[in-house]
């Protein structure tokens, strides 16, 4: 390398450097000739107008705010403390910048070079195989040498190639990989000889590029494996790109805190009426509704929460404004609201009683109207006959005392016998909702959970009772004339709307009469046309629905025993009572 190559970094370094001195040296000289040979001219100021008396450039400097008293070997450089032997911008003065390959060391410009390499005029070169710099700066091998561990050599030591005068190892040197000039691209490596793409540890080669197959939607898992539009590559596996708040519910993003489809977790749907709120479906009352007890319901109408949650509105009366009123033709004594024109308690006035029976606001005696039967049917059951059902169609009777065995027979509408069925229940009751109306619902032996016959002989699960005072033999029937079941159990009545939720209890009395309070007939019950019915040797009983007797009448012939006091029944618009178990029912047209 001769000279002039490294006449640049001169130039850089130093020259201007120079080239200031020596300007400097003559301009002293010529300013010294100035003030010798030159003529000197005197002007008065007070006569030549071109002359001012101040010397501008003076009044600036009086008027410049000296500068900082900088401390130690420090310089003021435009109001700024330097350390010109290090500062690149001012190396050695102020505004002495260092070219951006050099750095300022002991106040000057000098290169800096990486480890094992030495500065050699304005180039940074490894002395220990540079032909031009073999050694040392400016050693240069002689034509068909090599720099061999900074010494020229005739042949490059074993295994290495010269390549522009340098010994390399072709099989491992990315500029001469496996011949001279042969360079590798990228993030490729010389391995053996030749260019090959080299990885990091957690990525894979997939064509021609190094990626990351649990990240890279391109090449998921394996190379080749796209995620689709939307989707993003999550431990190797494609995943639906979701936001923060947002999580995959079978191909959907859902937010499980509002999602109706998707509540709380993925697949847990709220009901029509619900919405989802913090994860969890609550009712989405309409305007004019409020939620009591899980349901949405009318504050001014409804009868199970008139005015507030949980407010019952007592029998016979309704909601009305949100405040419980008697109903049309009803009036209110002694805060219950009774017919004056048919309660033999309150007859044609509050606490007016009546010794019988009470007919438009008057006392009557008590009746003790005889029927005789007007339709029998043979029963078909050897078990404990319970009670008989009639769905418009066909009768229905049941038996009890165990669940095996035939338990349910079916009769046409003459009463005779169509079939006998074993549908594994223990019967307490079958009934319809509303006289002559299908489906037959049961109430099995010690159960709050009805049943529905969903085909002849087979029966499904229907509605639960909550509440109320029901034993475990008790008969459950439907009171069409208020869309409610009720149950007896010894002269107190449960009622139960139609989900199931208890209505209360009403009590019958003078209950005990004649042998009432006696098993089995003190757990049965009937109703038809706003009354309860009892049944009790012969004897059918009429309550109204406050629970007040107001009448009897005596079913001829009508059988007296166990099964008889199990088996009251209306079917059909009679009163049904059988005299033993496959013997004979006996139906009674009492006018009700």
């Amino acid at each position: 390398m001769t000279a002039s190559m490294h006449l640049p970094l001169a130039r850089r370094l130093g020259l201007v450097a120079l080239l200031g001195l020596s300007a400097a040296h003559c301009g002293g000289d010529d300013e010294v000739t100035s003030s010798t040979d030159a003529p000197t001219t005197t002007t008065d100021p007070t006569t030549d107008p071109t002359t001012s008396t101040t010397d501008p450039s003076s009044t600036s400097e009086d008027m410049t705010t000296a500068g900082p008293a900088c401390d130690g070997e420090l310089v003021d450089c435009g109001g700024v403390c330097i350390d010109v032997s290090e500062d690149n911008d001012n190396c050695g003065d102020c505004g002495n910048a260092c070219d951006s390959v050099a750095q300022c060391v002991a106040g000057e410009c000098a290169l800096s070079c990486g480890e094992g390499e030495s500065q050699c005029g304005d180039e940074c070169v490894d002395t220990m195989v540079d032909p031009a710099n073999c050694g040392d700066c400016g050693v240069a091998c002689g034509g068909g040498e090599v720099c061999v561990d900074g010494s020229c050599a005739a042949d490059c030591a074993g295994g290495q190639t010269e390549c522009d005068g340098m010994c390399v190892d072709t099989m491992v040197d990315p500029g001469n990989c496996g011949d001279c000039g042969v360079t590798c691209q990228g993030l490729e490596q010389c391995v053996d000889g030749g260019c090959t793409l080299v990885c990091d540890p957690n990525e894979v080669v997939c064509d021609d590029a190094c990626v990351d197959t649990n990240t890279d939607p391109m090449n998921c898992g394996d190379c080749g494996t796209a995620c689709d539009m939307g989707y993003v590559c999550v431990d190797g596996l494609c995943e639906l790109d979701c936001a923060d708040d947002e999580v995959d519910c079978d191909g959907v993003c859902a937010n499980l805190d509002e999602d109706p489809m998707n509540c709380g977790m993925c697949g847990v749907g709220c009901a029509n009426n619900e919405l989802c709120s913090m994860g969890a479906c609550m009712l989405d009352c309409q305007m004019g509704t409020v939620e009591c007890n899980g349901l949405c319901v009318d504050l001014q109408t409804d009868l199970m929460n008139c005015g507030d949650c949980g407010v019952v509105c007592e029998m016979g009366e309704i909601c009305d404004a949100g405040m419980c009123v008697c109903d049309m033709g009803l009036d209110s004594c002694n805060g219950v609201c009774v017919d004056l024109q048919t309660d033999p308690m309150n007859c044609g006035a509050c606490d007016t009683p009546c010794q019988g029976t009470c007919a438009n606001g008057m006392c009557e005696p008590l009746g003790q109207n005889a029927y005789d039967p007007v339709m029998t049917i043979t029963d078909a059951l050897p078990g404990t006959t319970m009670t008989i059902a009639w769905d418009g169609n066909e009768f229905w009777s049941c038996s009890g005392g165990g669940q095996g065995g035939i338990r349910l027979a079916r009769y046409n509408m003459a009463g005779l016998l169509q079939q006998t069925y074993s549908p594994g229940i223990d019967f307490r009751s079958v009934f319809t909702k509303g006289d002559g109306v299908a489906p037959v619902f049961a109430r099995p032996y010690n159960q709050t959970t009805l049943r529905q016959q969903q085909a002849p002989g087979s029966f499904i699960n229907s509605t639960i009772l909550n509440g109320g005072t029901i034993d475990n033999q008790s008969a459950v029937v439907w009171d069409a004339s208020a869309n409610e079941f009720i149950a007896m159990k010894a002269g107190v009545v449960s009622r139960w709307d139609s989900n199931g939720a208890s209505l209360g209890t009403v009590m019958l009395q003078g209950w005990g009469q004649n042998g009432e309070n006696a098993y089995p007939q003190d757990r049965g019950i009937a109703a038809t046309s706003g009354y309860y019915l009892t049944y009790v040797n012969n004897v059918l009983s009429v309550w109204n629905k406050s629970g007040t007797r107001i009448d009897t009448a005596i079913l001829t012939g009508a059988g007296v025993g166990f099964d008889s006091h199990f088996s009251l029944s209306y079917a059909m618009g009679k009163v049904w009572v059988v005299d033993t178990a496959g013997g004979t029912w006996r139906g009674y047209d009492v006018g009700i």
